[in-house]
């Protein structure tokens, strides 16, 4: 005779504590952009979300003053949120996320972040490897979108108040320091504007000098550009600067750069990469007798 045992077993499986496994861990996730960031660059977004993090940054013109260059959108500490979210996890108000580098491309509109998801309990903490994150249809570069200029309103007072010029000099050759301190003050004075009348763009023009970061001789508005600027302000004397049929006439070639498609940024770079430099001529004439009277 055979003999056959039974036994039930009974599992209990806590949904609760379940719960709680799966979302101990917060999931970063991609947002859908504001139509607005088709009309902003790659390059300027890259170097506002990785320097974001540093406290200098709040000084930085990129923050102070063209974080409002937008409407809809803040250039500010805000703005990696418009681009990235947390979610799935207790106790989210922890969680965060840190961009660790970004590789923006002014030409194809495309910008790719890397990001830290981090946790604070006591201390912060990065959770996980960094991950990875690709976004499209930003705004593509183009020079007919900008363009430099000096308005000769604002240069001849500054002229006549320095008093450059002798008033016999109506038809005298300008000595070399004449050349260089009028070269400087067509420097100081020349401006950045964008020929876009897009009302989601409030931030139309700018002068250079105020905004350039004299030491690496870039700007990041309305996205990365490279001058050959404190070379050019080094040799003032040299512009082509003239007097000629009772006028005072000025030009010179300001040369200018796109950051390198792809280029890699982090917050701790201390040089960017340029693509071939280009030129726009700036030139300009100034009656005499505006200076001299």
């Amino acid at each position: 005779m055979d003999l056959k045992l039974t036994k039930d077993v009974v599992l209990f499986w806590n949904l609760d504590q379940g719960s709680k496994l799966e979302k101990a861990e917060a999931i970063l996730y991609k947002k859908q952009l504001s139509p607005v960031f088709s009309k902003i660059s790659p390059s300027i977004l890259a170097y506002a979300l990785v320097n974001s993090g540093k406290q200098s940054y709040f000084n930085l013109p990129v923050f102070s003053d063209f974080s409002a260059a937008f409407s809809q959108v803040s250039l500010s500490v805000g703005l990696k949120t418009e681009f990235l979210g947390l979610k799935n996890a207790k106790d989210l108000e922890k969680w965060s996320f840190d961009i660790l580098s970004a590789n923006p491309n002014d030409q194809t509109g495309i910008l790719k972040l890397k990001v830290q998801k981090t946790k604070t309990e006591e201390t912060k903490q990065n959770i996980g490897q960094p991950e990875e994150f690709t976004f499209e249809n930003l705004k593509k570069n183009g020079d007919s979108d900008f363009e430099f200029q000096i308005d000769p309103n604002l240069i001849w007072p500054q002229i006549r108040d320095k008093k450059i010029f002798r008033k016999n000099q109506n038809g005298q050759s300008l000595t070399e320091i004449q050349k260089g301190q009028i070269g400087k003050i067509l420097l100081d004075n020349l401006v950045f504007r964008l020929k876009n009348n897009d009302s989601d763009i409030i931030l139309k023009e700018f002068q250079v000098n105020k905004y350039i970061k004299v030491n690496n001789n870039f700007f990041a508005y309305p996205q990365i550009i490279s001058l050959k600027w404190t070379e050019l302000y080094k040799n003032a004397n040299k512009m082509q600067i003239e007097i000629k049929n009772k006028k005072l006439l000025y030009s010179f070639d300001l040369e200018y750069a796109y950051l390198e498609p792809n280029a890699h940024l982090e917050p701790n770079s201390q040089s960017l990469q340029f693509s071939n430099f280009q030129r726009q001529t700036i030139k300009g004439e100034i009656p005499l007798e505006f200076i001299l009277k």
